[in-house]
């Protein structure tokens, strides 16, 4: 595999990655603070998205909003390529104080509507949009040149239909509409699998199989994302605790440093700083 990132910082991340024969054994799950693309050039995908699957052939691409759970498995029969997106959606406040520039990304539920389809023209727009970004050498003009691409694209996105994926496991959806709708609440595999008529060990099965993760990581990571925007929001940390599904500031102390390497303290002194990329595409399972 080959994987070259074609620039980052505190708001943005770009990174184009190609393999000749992609391992089916690295699949990844995410789950980032960052809106997401993934544009898929080359090989057949498949894609769990908050345990809605998809296949993704060429031209097509995922969106992603802040906090839904992701993993894709590659074809190893076949080349894989494809160029990953993230981006803060903070990018654009000057320009969209309201975000509605957005609304694919948020104005659905999580695991819904993720995948567009692109026609031929759209294709080679973005095509020549990233060759445009290799032939940048300053570092300001690359990232003028990613923030064009990537309004460019949203436009582009915003004329498309999405699609849904098949009702596979309508069980799924709700168990994991629930989870996302009851953080605050003290949930666990035990509690779950009786609400919902699974045995404890069925329920821990089918949930890494919608997730790719444990029901324990996908709370904390969900409930820390969580607190982040909250805070972000001018919510008190006395309030934003209980909110989230926290028992004490500590807890979501620990778990703030696990997944962003600085206390939450620095996360919100600067009322305009929002540093959601520092890790970029990072690993929960």
């Amino acid at each position: 595999m080959v994987s070259r990132v074609n620039y980052q910082d505190s708001y943005l991340f770009c990174k184009q990655v190609s393999s000749p024969q992609p391992n089916p054994k690295t699949a990844m799950t995410t789950i980032n603070e960052a809106m997401a693309i993934l544009f898929n050039i080359r090989g057949v995908k498949k894609v769990v998205i908050e345990g809605s699957t998809y296949t993704l052939y060429p031209g097509e691409l995922v969106i992603l909003n802040e906090s839904e759970a992701f993993i894709f498995y590659e074809d190893p029969s076949e080349p894989s390529e494809y160029t990953l997106l993230f981006f803060s959606r903070y990018v654009f406040r000057h320009l969209d104080p309201e975000f509605s520039f957005l609304s694919k990304f948020t104005q659905r539920k999580l695991g819904e509507s993720n995948v567009i389809r692109f026609d031929d023209r759209q294709k080679r727009l973005f095509s020549d949009c990233m060759t445009h970004m290799e032939l940048e050498q300053d570092r300001s003009a690359l990232r003028t040149s990613l923030l064009g691409a990537l309004m460019l694209l949203i436009n582009e996105i915003n004329r498309c239909v999405s699609y849904r994926a098949s009702d596979e496991h309508p069980e799924a959806r709700k168990i994991i509409d629930y989870i996302n709708g009851h953080l605050a609440q003290d949930l666990s595999n035990d509690t779950l699998s009786q609400q919902f008529f699974m045995s404890e060990s069925q329920f821990c099965r089918n949930f890494k199989k919608w997730t790719g993760t444990t029901l324990t990581n996908y709370l904390t990571r969900k409930r820390v994302n969580l607190a982040r925007d909250l805070l972000r929001n001018n919510v008190k940390m006395k309030d934003v605790i209980p909110m989230c599904g926290f028992n004490d500031y500590t807890t979501f102390y620990k778990h703030n440093i696990k997944y962003y390497k600085m206390p939450p303290s620095q996360n919100y002194t600067r009322k305009n700083h929002d540093p959601l990329l520092l890790n970029g595409l990072y690993r929960i399972d």
